[in-house]
């Protein structure tokens, strides 16, 4: 069963992120602030040895909103 989970907050968390100089925390805090967010998941389909053909079909009809 799916859940609605509208207006609720993006859990406190860390992402550690490697760069050219060493590591990096980045947290969700100040990666998502004032910012709109979607999750979703995309089907199985989309890994190996599927995701080239797959992955080219769905940017191929991938439509966004400025």
């Amino acid at each position: 069963m799916l859940f609605n989970h509208e207006g609720r907050p993006v859990p406190q968390v860390s992402f550690r992120i490697v760069t050219a100089v060493g590591w990096y925390e980045l947290s969700t805090a100040d990666f998502f602030e004032h910012k709109t967010v979607v999750a979703f998941a995309v089907p199985g389909a989309f890994t190996c040895p599927h995701s080239l053909g797959r992955t080219h079909t769905f940017l191929n009809n991938y439509q966004t909103e400025d």
